[in-house]
């Protein structure tokens, strides 16, 4: 705890407190003790990668792309949808993450949704202004219209911050 409250500019007793309600909500595990030169062991902590899965979404040029990944953002699963960037729009993103999230090997709680896509778009909002070569996406309120219907926060960014759908999801969601 010592190496995370140095880490972290917090006091130990914030760090602990921190920790335990991570480990409560096992987003966070231990891993053992390290060796110390005196006094005791200290406890070593990290993420519980596979206790739950996020949803990383990836609208490009050539279709949509959606993944569950684990909160390290290994891609677990990929799907691809080929469709002409004319033809893009809230409905096609809407039925991938859909199957996504009814997908057997889905089998864990989902925390979260991180979409890239095609700007520019209104961090604020949530929304897709005016994407050159995306009619269909031009002004959609994908944030808010996604976490409506599966119920699961979302965050979307600009493509070119976000890479690809895993690092969508752990840019975005995962505590680190």
């Amino acid at each position: 705890m010592a190496d995370l409250s140095q880490r972290a500019g917090l006091k130990r007793p914030t760090v602990s407190v921190l920790i335990g309600e991570l480990l409560a909500a096992s987003i966070a595990q231990e891993n053992g003790t390290n060796q110390d030169t005196g006094g005791r062991h200290a406890r070593s902590f990290g993420l519980a990668t596979e206790a739950f899965r996020a949803i990383g979404v990836n609208i490009y040029r050539g279709g949509v792309h959606t993944a569950f990944t684990d909160l390290a953002g290994k891609v677990l699963k990929l799907q691809q949808k080929a469709i002409h960037p004319g033809d893009i729009d809230l409905a096609h993103v809407q039925q991938l993450i859909e199957e996504t999230l009814k997908d057997p090997e889905c089998d864990r709680p989902v925390l979260g949704i991180g979409v890239g896509t095609p700007g520019p778009i209104d961090l604020y909002h949530g929304s897709v202004l005016n994407p050159p070569d995306f009619p269909g996406m031009w002004g959609v309120a994908l944030g808010s219209a996604l976490a409506q219907t599966s119920n699961l926060p979302v965050r979307i960014d600009d493509d070119a911050r976000v890479g690809s759908p895993a690092i969508s999801f752990a840019y975005q969601w995962v505590p680190v």
